[in-house]
């Protein structure tokens, strides 16, 4: 290992081309981290140096490329690949102020600046075409040079090309900002992000050295998450290993294979707002493997959910015991274990991005595949999923090869989580070790799906343990204000879509984004009587005095899903009716069909909707 200090970009970038291995996450700094450090280099003063973190780089075997004359180094880059993408960014921007003019540069200076920068720290002409001094991984590496180091205009298909554009608009809109109201702005910029920020440069010969030099930056509180930790770990531990004709290479080939797919689960999706969770997936993976076994980790008096948060570290001690123990190969238990997490992320982005084009795909028969895709769609829309989705895990490792059980299973636990955390309106933790247990159960214990449906059933028992019938009828009993429900727009439109097949045999108008997701609480669902009682209304208060508005104001049955409730506000029904009659969604445009709006028609309305719910989530 050779560990230079203090390097500067000028120093680092001297014969040099860097690229990112497919086994690194892709382009994830948000705005505020590239704002952080545009700001950092704002506040340095000329002539001083700014510590800009670490880089560590691996030079490969046939590591050398020829260009213009020169012989140039290619090194892998272990960390710091999200910093030297932002820089690149930042000196691309920097070269575009240039040729438009930006800056007070004598013409010649001009075009030698930007001869200088575009060479050393972009891109030059080479034997066969163009070199480019940074290549990132696979899945942005195309998109990187064409869009945002090119002119063309691709639209971003995964989050990191999204969040690439976003720090290209966020660098180039800082630096004309700034060179507006100082016209030695770049001149000084490009001295600052060249010579005085320096970094520490760790060169490694393999990941597995890269590993010893994270494991310990990560006892010195280096910001890592749990699942970069436990990779790194991993690497550390291989090279303690003396395995019989295993060799340290083997080992981190391994990883890093797996590593790449992982990250490509988790990160190289369709573009969508519900980006995946690293300690959510981590999290989940060792309920399935360790649940059952939890009280071995546990120091004293500390809950499953409290280890649970210490992912990293229990997985370290578990792989740390395996090694100090002997008693078994610890190859083939880190192999084994990184294969399991592999497959895991497989379903993981699945049950996470059910809408995902490449979702389900090894479900050949398209009509099984849908059935699966809509009943996790509908999971998802829940605040509850979370406890569900350690179980779902284990019902798709293990169905996986049998869809029509798949998904009858995955339709059975809707119904019940709908049943607990919505219809009963338990906090959306309750029951969860029971649910946990149960995901364990089912893939370390190999317990039977009809073994599964029984506990399942218990849990029912247990948390629901009443009629949905009686329980809608208490919440009216007890005025509950439904349109306080968390579950108030999922349930209608559960309900719509109900409406509709009843109807016509067709589906909702609106798709659950843009008439739900899209709009809030109060453009989304109306009050056909009025929230606010009004004596300005004469329909109202003829047939409502307060008491009676404030009773049934808020009950089930006087709500319903709405797109024009800018026009409705406090208008009596007779006049309502017509706009009823315009609406995109069924039940408001069945509410036209209603003479009057008394609390006789709430009734009505309201026991249409309780047996509708018995029917859809009975079990």
């Amino acid at each position: 290992m050779v560990v230079e200090n203090l390097v500067n970009l000028q120093q680092l970038y001297n014969n040099t081309i860097f690229k990112v291995p497919n086994y690194q996450r892709g382009y994830s700094w948000e705005k505020s981290n590239v704002m952080d450090l545009l700001e950092d280099l704002d506040r340095l003063r000329v002539g001083k140096n700014h510590y800009g973190g670490t880089f560590i780089f691996i030079k490969p075997k046939n590591s050398t490329i020829e260009g213009l004359g020169n012989e140039y180094t290619i090194y892998q880059i272990v960390d710091g690949q999200q910093r030297m993408t932002t820089i690149t960014i930042l000196i691309h921007e920097i070269v575009e102020a240039l040729e438009k003019g930006m800056g007070e540069y004598s013409e010649e200076d001009r075009n030698t600046t930007i001869e200088r920068l575009t060479r050393q720290y972009l891109k030059e002409k080479a034997t066969g075409g163009e070199v480019y001094k940074l290549t990132l991984d696979e899945h942005n590496d195309h998109f990187f040079k064409e869009r945002i180091l090119g002119c063309n205009n691709n639209a971003p298909i995964i989050n990191s090309h999204k969040n690439l554009i976003e720090a290209k608009n966020v660098i180039s809109e800082h630096l004309k900002k700034k060179i507006d109201s100082d016209s030695h702005y770049l001149n000084n910029l490009i001295k600052k992000v060249t010579v005085q920020l320096v970094f520490t440069v760790y060169q490694v010969t393999d990941e597995s050295e890269g590993g010893v030099i994270f494991e310990t930056m990560n006892d010195r509180g280096l910001t890592l998450t749990d699942l970069e930790k436990f990779k790194n770990f991993l690497l550390y531990l291989s090279t303690l290993i003396t395995d019989g004709d295993v060799t340290k290479e083997e080992i981190t080939r391994h990883i890093n294979s797996a590593w790449g797919k992982i990250l490509q689960n988790l990160y190289n999706y369709e573009i969508s707002d519900n980006a995946m969770s690293e300690d959510q997936f981590l999290r989940f993976s060792i309920i399935l493997k360790f649940y059952g076994e939890l009280s071995h980790f546990k120091p004293g008096r500390i809950s499953n959910n409290q280890l649970l948060a210490e992912k990293y570290r229990l997985l370290k001690k578990y792989f740390l015991e395996l090694h100090e123990n002997k008693n078994q190969s610890i190859y083939e238990e880190i192999k084994n274990f990184v294969s399991y997490l592999e497959n895991l992320s497989n379903h993981y982005r699945d049950i996470s991005m059910p809408k995902d084009s490449k979702a389900f795909a090894y479900i050949s028969d398209t009509n099984l595949r849908e059935k699966i895709r809509t009943a996790i769609i509908r999971f998802n829309r829940m605040d509850s999923r979370a406890s569900f989705q350690p179980l779902i895990l284990s019902i798709f490792l293990k169905n996986s090869n049998a869809p029509e059980i798949l998904a009858d299973l995955l339709e059975f636990l809707e119904k019940v989580s709908f049943r607990v955390y919505g219809i009963k309106r338990l906090k959306s933790d309750a029951g969860q070790s029971t649910l946990y247990d149960l995901a364990y159960k089912m893939y370390r214990q190999n317990i039977t799906n009809e073994e599964l449906i029984s506990g399942i059933r218990k849990f029912d028992e247990l948390y629901f343990n009443t009629t949905i019938r009686r329980r809608l009828e208490l919440d009216r009993e007890q005025g509950i204000d439904y349109y306080r429900w968390s579950y108030l727009r999922y349930f209608l439109y559960e309900y719509e879509i109900w409406k509709c097949q009843t109807n016509s045999k067709g589906m909702p108008q609106y798709s659950w984004e843009d008439g739900i997701e899209k709009r809030d609480l109060n453009t989304s669902v109306e009050h056909i009587l009025p929230q606010t009682y009004s004596s300005g209304t004469k329909y109202w208060t003829d047939r409502f005095d307060k008491e009676n508005h404030a009773i049934n104001s808020v009950r089930l049955g006087n709500l319903c899903l709405t797109d024009q409730n800018q026009n409705l506000s406090n208008r009596g029904f007779d006049e309502k009716k017509e706009f009823y009659k315009k609406s995109n969604w069924q039940i408001e445009r069945d509410l036209s069909n209603y003479e009057e709006w008394t609390v006789k028609e709430i009734n009505r309305k309201e026991e249409e909707m309780i047996k509708f719910a018995e029917e859809r989530w009975k079990i």
